[in-house]
């Protein structure tokens, strides 16, 4: 009998193995922190763009942040050196809506009395060439530790053109 379960042992084990292994090329892959962090406000025509999800890419990485309650964006792990950067406001949409149906619902309530104020802060689309770094033609280098770079997107053109 001991030499069954010696079998058995092995068997179960030659089935854990395998899946192990096959499950090992869908595991998630850990990528090496860069040490670096790039931050400050994006414009638009002059404008504080309040909603956008800033995507940095350089050297083959890609790291994104959003804009946060303070109108400045930060991303973290950003690659280091020179990178492109793109602005979607349409990626931050979901938290614009839900922001400003929070703020609805904390205001006037059915008595219209008490809740919070309602936000002044309003949604400005961007033209759409600004959403991936490869097209917005928006540069920084980027430095190990916190670097600065405000975002100053011109106003040429219209916000759906391309």
């Amino acid at each position: 009998m001991s030499h069954l379960r010696k079998g058995l042992a092995l068997a179960m084990a030659a089935v854990g193995f395998a899946f192990a292994a096959g499950c090992g090329s869908n595991a998630p892959v850990a990528i090496a922190e860069s040490g670096a962090t790039l931050e400050g406000t994006v414009t638009y025509g002059g404008e504080q763009l309040h909603y956008a999800q800033v995507t940095v890419s350089g050297g083959g990485k890609v790291a994104t942040g959003n804009i946060g309650d303070d109108g400045r964006y930060k991303v973290e792990n950003a690659p280091t050196g020179e990178v492109t950067i793109g602005v979607n406001p349409k990626a931050a949409m979901g938290q614009f809506q839900s922001d400003q149906m929070q703020a609805g619902a904390m205001t006037g309530g059915p008595d219209g009395k008490a809740g919070r104020k309602k936000t002044n802060v309003k949604f400005t689309d961007i033209p759409e060439k600004f959403y991936e770094p490869d097209k917005s033609g928006l540069k920084t280098t980027v430095n190990k530790g916190s670097t600065t770079y405000d975002i100053v997107i011109p106003k040429t053109a219209t916000p759906k053109g391309k």
